[in-house]
Protein backbone atom coordinates (compact mmCIF):
# COMPACT_ATOMS: atom_id res chain seq x y z
CA UNK A 1 0.00 0.00 0.00
CA UNK A 2 1.51 3.51 -0.59
CA UNK A 3 1.62 6.01 2.16
CA UNK A 4 -0.73 8.42 0.17
CA UNK A 5 -3.52 5.27 0.21
CA UNK A 6 -2.95 5.19 4.04
CA UNK A 7 -4.24 8.92 5.19
CA UNK A 8 -6.69 8.39 2.58
CA UNK A 9 -8.20 5.18 4.91
CA UNK A 10 -7.80 7.03 7.95
CA UNK A 11 -10.16 9.49 6.89
CA UNK A 12 -12.66 6.85 5.69
CA UNK A 13 -12.40 5.79 8.93
CA UNK A 14 -12.74 8.65 10.87
CA UNK A 15 -15.98 8.65 8.24
CA UNK A 16 -17.30 5.90 9.31
CA UNK A 17 -17.37 6.40 13.19
CA UNK A 18 -19.04 9.94 12.39
CA UNK A 19 -21.72 8.00 10.65
CA UNK A 20 -21.82 5.38 13.39
CA UNK A 21 -21.93 8.18 16.16
CA UNK A 22 -24.54 9.82 14.35
CA UNK A 23 -26.86 7.02 13.77
CA UNK A 24 -26.60 6.43 17.33
CA UNK A 25 -27.67 10.18 18.06
CA UNK A 26 -30.26 10.41 15.69
CA UNK A 27 -33.00 10.69 17.61
CA UNK A 28 -32.15 13.85 19.06
CA UNK A 29 -32.95 15.59 15.42
CA UNK A 30 -36.05 14.95 15.74
CA UNK A 31 -36.02 17.77 18.05
CA UNK A 32 -35.09 21.67 18.03
CA UNK A 33 -32.11 23.84 16.89
CA UNK A 34 -30.24 23.17 20.93
CA UNK A 35 -30.87 19.45 20.46
CA UNK A 36 -29.70 19.57 16.77
CA UNK A 37 -26.27 21.14 18.44
CA UNK A 38 -26.13 19.03 20.75
CA UNK A 39 -26.19 15.71 18.80
CA UNK A 40 -23.66 17.67 16.51
CA UNK A 41 -20.97 18.39 19.12
CA UNK A 42 -21.63 14.58 20.63
CA UNK A 43 -21.20 13.52 17.02
CA UNK A 44 -17.76 14.13 16.24
CA UNK A 45 -16.01 13.45 19.03
CA UNK A 46 -17.60 10.15 19.86
CA UNK A 47 -17.28 9.44 15.77
CA UNK A 48 -13.20 9.81 16.48
CA UNK A 49 -13.43 7.72 19.04
CA UNK A 50 -14.36 4.84 17.39
CA UNK A 51 -12.34 5.74 14.42
CA UNK A 52 -9.58 5.58 16.40
CA UNK A 53 -10.74 2.59 18.07
CA UNK A 54 -11.14 0.89 14.84
CA UNK A 55 -7.36 1.77 13.14
CA UNK A 56 -5.46 1.38 17.13
CA UNK A 57 -7.02 -1.98 18.53
CA UNK A 58 -9.33 -3.67 15.83
CA UNK A 59 -6.96 -3.12 13.08
CA UNK A 60 -4.20 -4.22 15.52
CA UNK A 61 -5.30 -7.04 16.90
CA UNK A 62 -7.51 -8.36 13.52
CA UNK A 63 -4.57 -7.56 11.43
CA UNK A 64 -1.20 -7.22 12.61
CA UNK A 65 -0.43 -3.41 11.64
CA UNK A 66 -1.97 -0.15 11.79
CA UNK A 67 -2.93 3.05 10.14
CA UNK A 68 -1.88 6.34 11.17
CA UNK A 69 -4.77 8.68 13.10
CA UNK A 70 -5.01 12.03 10.87
CA UNK A 71 -7.74 14.62 11.64
CA UNK A 72 -8.56 17.08 8.78
CA UNK A 73 -10.98 19.93 10.34
CA UNK A 74 -12.24 20.70 7.13
CA UNK A 75 -13.32 17.41 6.30
CA UNK A 76 -15.03 17.29 9.72
CA UNK A 77 -16.84 20.43 9.28
CA UNK A 78 -17.53 19.30 5.82
CA UNK A 79 -19.46 15.84 6.90
CA UNK A 80 -21.20 17.71 9.62
CA UNK A 81 -22.98 19.70 7.19
CA UNK A 82 -23.40 16.74 4.93
CA UNK A 83 -25.31 15.11 8.27
CA UNK A 84 -27.09 18.62 8.80
CA UNK A 85 -27.96 18.49 4.89
CA UNK A 86 -29.58 14.65 5.07
CA UNK A 87 -31.50 15.34 8.15
CA UNK A 88 -33.03 18.60 6.90
CA UNK A 89 -34.11 16.63 3.49
CA UNK A 90 -35.33 13.65 5.66
CA UNK A 91 -37.79 16.10 8.11
CA UNK A 92 -38.12 18.19 4.61
CA UNK A 93 -40.81 15.44 3.48
CA UNK A 94 -43.11 14.98 6.06
CA UNK A 95 -43.05 18.66 6.38
CA UNK A 96 -44.18 19.34 3.03
CA UNK A 97 -46.54 16.38 3.09
CA UNK A 98 -48.25 17.98 6.63
CA UNK A 99 -48.46 21.67 5.34
CA UNK A 100 -50.72 20.23 1.60
CA UNK A 101 -52.76 18.27 4.67
CA UNK A 102 -56.56 20.15 4.92
CA UNK A 103 -56.72 21.00 8.56
CA UNK A 104 -60.04 18.96 9.14
CA UNK A 105 -58.46 16.20 7.81
CA UNK A 106 -55.15 16.71 10.00
CA UNK A 107 -57.98 17.02 12.71
CA UNK A 108 -59.89 13.27 11.95
CA UNK A 109 -56.01 11.96 11.84
CA UNK A 110 -54.90 13.14 14.82
CA UNK A 111 -57.68 13.44 17.43
CA UNK A 112 -57.45 9.31 18.58
CA UNK A 113 -54.03 10.16 19.64
CA UNK A 114 -54.58 11.27 22.97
Amino acid sequence: MTEAARPRRAVIAIGAGLLVASAVAAPALAGDHKDILITTTLALPLGLLVAWCLLAIVNVKAFGWRLPFHVFPMQLLWLAGVAMAAALAAAALPVIRLARMQPASLIRIFANER
